[in-house]
């Protein structure tokens, strides 16, 4: 792939935020672009997912002209690690703007996303950080991870264990 900028390498799917055994969720590889006020994603991937539009909306690209665009509720699963480096998937559900095919990429991580992270871009070596501002979730990756407005399954799940096992030193 040409080296256009950050990329973030997620997953989409429909709009669960717990995971499911049956569900399908397609990798995606989204260009983080602080331009774009939405994020946007292959029209023909949430498709293949069977997921149907919630509405149309105008959407004003680099063109500059309005063009109608149907908008999808998707899950997207991101992958993480705590500040201790243990790595799990958060999900967060979005509304999403389905577009045509960009070349090289299938999609935007637009300023719906990355206005609740802090972004670092460090051009020369191509190394990009999202922080959660929230947490203490960190990711630091050559153009693969991104952290965002999540409910962690994992996270969750870590908490009740937490909270039976002190549970059971009570008894």
């Amino acid at each position: 792939m040409r080296d256009i900028g950050p990329m973030v390498r997620l997953r989409v799917g429909a709009p669960r935020l717990e995971p499911h055994p049956s569900e399908q969720l397609l990798d995606a590889n989204l260009l983080v672009d602080t331009g774009a006020q939405r994020t946007c994603v292959r029209e023909d991937l949430l498709q293949q997912l069977g997921l149907a539009p919630v509405r149309g909306d105008l959407i004003v690209g680099v063109s500059g002209k309005p063009e109608s665009c149907l908008v999808y509720r998707a899950c997207i699963e991101v992958g993480m690690a705590d500040e201790r480096g243990d790595r799990f998937a958060a999900r967060f559900v979005a509304d999403v703007i389905g577009v045509q095919a960009i070349q090289y990429i299938d999609g935007l991580l637009g300023r719906d996303f990355l206005s609740n992270v802090n972004l670092s871009y460090r051009g020369p070596d191509g190394m990009f950080e999202l922080i959660d501002p929230r947490s203490a979730i960190t990711q630091s990756h050559r153009q693969s991870f991104a952290a965002g407005p999540i409910s962690s399954t994992n996270t969750r799940r870590k908490a009740a264990e937490a909270s039976r096992k002190k549970n059971r030193r009570k008894k």
